[in-house]
């Protein structure tokens, strides 16, 4: 690999949901601290810099779920998958 080139992530399992990632980035963060790439190795920690009970709490005020300290640490398409399953 050059010194100029970068390697990404794998993105198949985010790829099949691409709307709802979409969504969520834009509901979940500000404009400025959205996220330009996730891989489907990323969880929150890896995306997300701030406090966990205000982006837990931002995600009871939009998804209906509070989010578990597991929740944090497993890959963001797991986790779309369960916030679309209790999606009001």
């Amino acid at each position: 690999m050059s010194e100029n080139e970068y390697e990404f992530g794998e993105t198949g399992e985010l790829a099949k949901r691409e709307k709802e990632l979409n969504e969520f980035l834009v509901r979940m963060f500000d404009e400025e601290d959205r996220p330009y790439f996730v891989s489907d190795e990323a969880c929150i920690y890896d995306i997300f810099a701030g406090d966990d009970e205000e982006f837990s709490s931002r995600c009871l005020e939009r998804y209906g779920r509070t989010l578990s300290p597991a929740d944090f640490r497993m890959p963001v398409w797991k986790l779309l998958d369960l916030l679309h399953s209790t999606d009001r």
